[in-house]
């Protein structure tokens, strides 16, 4: 009888194993909105809000959130995603006046692979003017 309990402990233990394995291979996040000032101005500090998703049902740490515009300004920030998803605000300094590519990507830590990395990334395109 007792091996029986000790097989069906084991037996147990793989089942959450294998549970937790097939569920850390859905993983996903996502950046599902980007909010850009109403004005964005040249060479000054532009808050850009995002709101990010995170359905692995844990915080999920050492993600990235980079941010870049086709005037080579660049910005990034790594942070633990909640759960729950969350709102992130980016401060951007452009570079160039006129119409800008704003790039946004999400990348979990290194070692998380996920279902799908399409959703990681946004591209808007925004008017720069001067103050």
């Amino acid at each position: 009888m007792k091996i029986n309990i000790k097989c069906g402990l084991i037996l147990l233990f793989c089942i959450f194993i294998a549970a937790g394995y097939c569920f850390a291979a859905e993983l996903d996040i996502s950046i599902s909105d980007i909010l850009f000032p109403r004005k964005i101005y040249l060479k000054e500090r532009n808050t850009v809000y995002m709101r990010l998703e995170n359905n692995s049902g844990s915080d999920l740490e050492n993600c990235t959130l980079t941010a870049e515009a086709d005037d080579g300004s660049k910005t990034s920030q790594t942070f633990t995603l909640s759960k729950n998803g969350q709102r992130v605000e980016l401060k951007w300094v452009p570079q160039r006046q006129g119409s800008l590519k704003f790039k946004a990507a999400l990348a979990p830590a290194k070692d998380i692979k996920e279902k799908n990395k399409e959703n990681n990334q946004v591209t808007e395109t925004v008017e720069v003017i001067a103050k």
